[in-house]
């Protein structure tokens, strides 16, 4: 593999400095909402400070901090209940599982984690850089986190898929869509009970049941290094803090907020990126969870 030389128009970014960083916060143990969370972000906040970045700041905020736990909870009550002779049950049942869920991935109101689920202490840092009084804001957007290994995330599965599909992989142009069974099942549930399909019923158990064991499983792991995950997005923000000090842009003000929420509903980052934030109204953002490696 060829990587190109930088252009000669580039920045002047330190990228053995960035790789330190990089190396540093991969050895903290950084679940999401844990301490080790907070000592990244305490350190991230030095070093943005180092860079000259503006109002610099760690923010406490609460969240429940993982996904396994409500996705998992909600798909074995589909998953249960699917075993229910009673289809009033299963359609009321898989219908609030199958809503639960939606309203999770998506990043909705999450209803069923903070009226059911515990909440612990979460760390944001947030800096600016460059001049706010400027015609143009960019807010930029990483996270600090780092996530839970998985089976389901193993690297062999991409390279099988290739190996095995190469025509749908070729046309596919986006992720494959992972959170479709853990929605489905709950959802399948729920037209079993409403068309008395035993067909769906059994379908509907048996992907809601797999979707909780999944999550059972991804929560029992221990969380990864995240050097060639979210810490490139991380030392992409320090580079564009080590470059606006270098060679600041007119007319430009960029807010760099430190998100430590990996994955939607998390929310741990939402005070940081919400609209009562007081954004100027010419704003674009930019969220960095990974940058590409060579």
């Amino acid at each position: 593999m060829t990587v190109a030389e930088p252009s000669s128009t580039a920045p002047d970014v330190d990228l053995e400095d960035l790789e330190a960083a990089v190396r540093h916060l991969e050895s903290i143990d950084r679940p999401s909402a844990s301490d080790g969370e907070r000592q990244a972000a305490e350190w991230i906040a030095e070093r943005l400070t180092r860079e000259g970045c503006q109002d610099v700041r760690v923010e406490e905020e609460q969240a429940h901090g993982t996904y396994w736990w409500p996705l998992g909870v909600l798909a074995a009550i589909a998953g249960v209940a699917g075993f229910s002779n009673s289809r009033l049950i299963r359609l009321v049942v898989g219908g609030a599982a199958a809503a639960g869920i939606a309203d999770d991935i998506s990043g909705g109101k999450l209803w069923f984690r903070r009226r059911f689920l515990p909440r612990r202490s979460t760390w944001n840092v947030v800096a600016t850089a460059g001049d706010p009084t400027a015609s143009r804001t960019v807010v930029l957007v990483a996270h600090h986190d780092a996530a839970h290994w998985s089976l389901i995330f193993h690297p062999g599965v991409a390279p099988w898929v290739a190996e095995h599909f190469p025509g749908a992989l070729e046309r596919s142009d986006t992720t494959a869509p992972v959170m479709f069974p853990v929605f489905g099942g709950p959802l399948l549930t729920a037209l079993g009970g409403l068309t008395g399909s035993r067909v769906l019923r059994w379908i509907g158990a048996f992907l809601s049941l797999g979707t909780a064991a999944t999550m059972a499983e991804i929560g029992s792991r221990s969380t990864v290094p995240g050097a060639n995950d979210n810490l490139t997005g991380v030392a992409t923000l320090l580079g564009v803090a080590q470059a606006l000090r270098r060679e600041p842009v007119d007319g430009c003000w960029c807010p760099p907020a430190r998100r430590s929420r990996s994955w939607r509903g998390c929310r741990g980052s939402r005070p940081a990126t919400s609209p009562a934030c007081p954004w100027p109204t010419r704003t674009s953002s930019a969220s960095t969870p990974s940058a590409p490696a060579p």
